[in-house]
């Protein structure tokens, strides 16, 4: 999220500097308030659709991958089903890139990719527009041989991207925008059991930031004195078995190993022996930071940007503020890692954790689809009580209950 209209203050801790003039910082976190039904696990889930297509468009000739484009994407007006539209601004290497896709559910209509460098001026890298049954091709300097590009353009089908084809095709010019997009950013949806593979997968390579891992999961119950994590290999059905049908999907189209996991807690509490509990035994927010350890250290350490869906599910207000600041307010002040996430704690507004420059609101309009605004725009005052004003509607993106309260006998 842009945060070209933050003022450096003694709270620039929260901004990292771009090097590029039309957007000086870039904010190290956004948390995003809605109404339930509101959009915004719609808009999670809509990245981690763009983060998939961008992985696996060029190696699914089926075209399943666009068939399986959300319908919330798909906005009806008068009366047909208006084509889809991704684009994403990142900096990679020093060099701004802006990588957008126009599609419908059977092919990709526009693609396009912009780089500027800090002291160069923007230029198109490549776009493609499909007229008819064919596509109108551009291709910039960028490229070292005009032969490969048209040898890449001509491997790229309808239903894939020409990004994702050119660089199966070992085009290395193409690499660090497709690293951004598919390594750098790091999608965590509600129902992805993803993260707890990776944090399990993290305690077993036994880590150099695994004390770290350690202290967060402390943080939240401190009698956590170690984790003992075991893996087997386990033929597809059972492992599939675990993971709801979104999911299961997913991992079909994935090389990743077919392992379980076994995870269990050591816990010491003074005067009692020591007991041990499956992570399945624990609390719910025990799980869901287990979940999150490993994504949150290898995003501060990697300056990785993650994405995660109700971050405060079965979090106390102050372990969630704990989460944010490790971003916000991050020990190491290098960092270039950012964090977005959805909420419904609006404790967290009345907190120093975040900065009302870090906030974002999903409105529904009129019930014809989801706005994303920043706070900004309701020109708050440094006095207001920002909680407050929120949960009486201010605003907006809140519910407006319509069951009346039953009267008291």
């Amino acid at each position: 999220m842009n945060g070209g209209r933050y003022r450096e203050t003694k709270e620039g801790h929260r901004a990292i500097k771009t090097g590029f003039s039309q957007f000086p910082c870039a904010l190290r976190a956004a948390a995003i308030y809605g109404a339930n039904a509101s959009g915004k696990s719609s808009f999670i889930n809509a990245m981690s659709f763009f983060q998939h297509l961008v992985r696996k468009s060029a190696k699914d000739d089926s075209g399943a991958i666009l068939s399986s484009l959300p319908s919330c994407k798909a906005i009806e007006q008068r009366g047909k089903v208006e084509p889809t539209l991704f684009e994403v601004s990142f900096i990679e290497e020093d060099v701004h890139y802006t990588y957008g896709i126009l599609l419908d559910s059977e092919c990709i209509l526009e693609e396009w990719l912009h780089a500027k460098t800090t002291k160069g001026r923007i230029r198109e890298v490549f776009s493609r527009s499909r007229e008819n049954e064919d596509y109108d091709w551009h291709f910039s300097p960028f490229f070292s041989s005009k032969k490969l590009t048209k040898t890449w353009a001509d491997a790229t089908r309808s239903n894939a991207l020409f990004l994702s084809t050119a660089i199966q095709l070992n085009s290395k010019e193409l690499v660090p925008a497709h690293r951004w997009i598919t390594s750098r950013l790091r999608v965590i949806a509600h129902s992805s059991h993803l993260a707890e593979l990776v944090t399990s997968e993290f305690l077993l390579d036994e880590n150099e930031d695994s004390s770290r891992l350690m202290e967060l999961i402390q943080s939240a119950d401190p009698t956590v004195k170690s984790i003992h994590v075991e893996s087997k290999e386990i033929d597809d059905q059972e492992f599939l078995s675990v993971f709801n049908d979104e999911f299961r999907a997913k991992l079909l189209e994935t090389s990743l190993p077919k392992t379980d996991y076994s995870i269990t807690f050591k816990h010491k509490v003074p005067g009692r022996k020591e007991y041990e509990l499956d992570l399945e035994e624990e609390s719910d927010g025990t799980q869901l930071i287990y979940r999150y350890a490993a994504p949150f250290v290898q995003s501060i350490k990697g300056d990785l940007v993650v994405v995660i869906d109700e971050l405060d599910q079965s979090l106390h207000p102050l372990l969630l503020e704990r989460f944010v600041a490790m971003f916000t307010d991050p020990s190491d002040s290098e960092t270039k890692a950012q964090i977005v996430f959805t909420t419904h704690d609006s404790a967290l507004l009345s907190s120093d954790a975040i900065h009302r420059d870090q906030i974002w609101l999903v409105d529904n309009v009129d019930m014809k689809g989801s706005k994303l605004i920043p706070l900004s725009d309701f020109k708050p005052r440094k006095t207001d009580l920002l909680q407050k004003l929120y949960l009486q509607g201010r605003y907006r993106a809140v519910p407006k209950p319509r069951v009346k309260m039953l009267d008291r006998a």
